[in-house]
């Protein structure tokens, strides 16, 4: 595929989203272009998937993904895809959270969240990101689910609460989120928002571990400092 004609469909992606075109309409244009310049929609696909380390054919990718333009259909690779564009300052994804936030999608929920929590694309608002991510937590969404954990925690847009902090740690924590059994496990170490419990806090840095959270729970269960004699032997047996 020509790089001139690479660069026509993305000015045509482009266009269309500057313009707030609804997605059966850019799905059309986007066909027709194919079809009138006799390329295969498999093609098209693959070639701006070469690029997508480049912001604005990542957010065309993720288009490709939602729509299943050249590939299987993958809501998840295309809000990863377009959480990568928006936080590299494309703000035409955020059209994409919004729109699938709206519709009550726990996964957007959860990135338009992070979003307005750091003010990337947007102005920054913790207090409207706590909202969406408790929407998205309730959802089941274990990503979500941490962070109102760490809202309440630290008091971020919303009054601190310990209490109900640790239960959205320990809802994450249940859905195999490694940041969740680590969260947990701190919790558990500083009886913060729950008794304190060496041998929870052990059990569930293993956890941790488990999921690919090495290093630092490796490091807390080797930093003896805050266990017990015997708890300390447990760990190294």
């Amino acid at each position: 595929m020509k790089t001139s004609a690479l660069i026509q469909i993305l000015s045509l992606y482009t266009s269309l989203k500057d313009s707030w075109a609804n997605d059966k309409v850019i799905e059309t244009k986007l066909y027709d272009w194919i079809i009138k310049n006799n390329y295969e929609p498999e093609m098209i696909f693959r070639t701006v998937y070469n690029e997508r380390a480049h912001v604005k054919f990542a957010s065309l990718l993720a288009f490709l993904y939602i729509r299943g333009v050249g590939t299987k259909a993958d809501a998840e690779e295309a809000f990863r895809l377009s959480h990568f564009a928006a936080s590299h300052g494309d703000l035409r994804t955020l059209y994409w959270y919004k729109q699938a936030s709206d519709s009550g999608n726990a996964q957007a929920q959860s990135h338009l969240a992070f979003c307005y929590q750091q003010g990337i694309g947007l102005k920054k608002d913790v207090v409207y990101a706590v909202k969406l991510y408790a929407k998205s937590a309730r959802s089941g969404n274990c990503g979500a689910q941490n962070e109102l954990g760490n809202c309440y925690i630290y008091g971020l847009g919303i009054k601190r609460n310990d209490v109900t902090g640790f239960y959205w740690y320990s809802q994450s924590a249940k859905r195999k989120n490694k940041l969740g059994q680590l969260t947990v496990a701190h919790s558990h170490k500083c009886g913060q928002g729950t008794v304190r419990d060496i041998h929870e806090a052990i059990r569930y840095y293993r956890k941790a571990i488990s999921q690919g959270a090495k290093a630092v729970a490796f490091y807390e269960l080797m930093n003896h400092s805050w266990m017990s004699d015997d708890s300390s032997e447990r760990v190294l047996q």
